[in-house]
């Protein structure tokens, strides 16, 4: 009987799943990539960017705190000047704090997994980092090659 019930419960949630997956989007489309790994997507395109994790972090918490910050400002200012309109101003500030809010989240949240997803798979973003040194040290030695040339070309024109 509980094998009865196990196949049943596993038909049953594979039903659901295809169910969801016909409701939020067309059929089929669940195998396609996530729009993280899409190097089109602004996502993709964000996660490609060569800074780390931490700095990317902070970053979003800035913007995020310096969004609430002018939002609070502007319902201020709007409440000073038409003081019958502060419980208004205060609803209308909490709405887009709380939608800001969630919008923030998610996208740092999808970000970060991109960053992630990237940095398991070895991307070159995590290399880009030491590409001006390796640039110094090239320039260096041409340098080096130019001063012997100059130095050759003067012994020979006999300066």
């Amino acid at each position: 009987m509980s094998n009865f019930i196990e196949r049943f419960r596993y038909r049953f949630q594979l039903w659901r799943r295809e169910q969801r997956e016909d409701w939020w989007s067309p059929p089929g489309t669940h195998l396609l990539p996530d729009a993280e790994d899409d190097p089109a997507s602004p996502i993709g395109k964000l996660a490609r960017r060569p800074e780390s994790i931490s700095t990317m972090l902070i970053r979003s918490i800035g913007v995020y705190f310096c969004i609430i910050i002018i939002l609070a400002q502007i319902g201020r200012l709007i409440g000073t000047f038409v003081p019958a309109a502060r419980f208004a101003v205060f609803v209308v500030f909490a709405v887009l704090a709380c939608l800001w809010t969630l919008m923030s989240f998610t996208f740092t949240i999808s970000l970060y997994r991109a960053k992630k997803r990237l940095q398991a798979r070895g991307d070159k973003s995590s290399s880009q980092a030491m590409q001006p040194t390796a640039g110094q040290f090239e320039m260096q030695f041409m340098v080096e090659r130019l001063l012997l040339r100059a130095k050759t070309l003067a012994v020979a024109s006999g300066g």
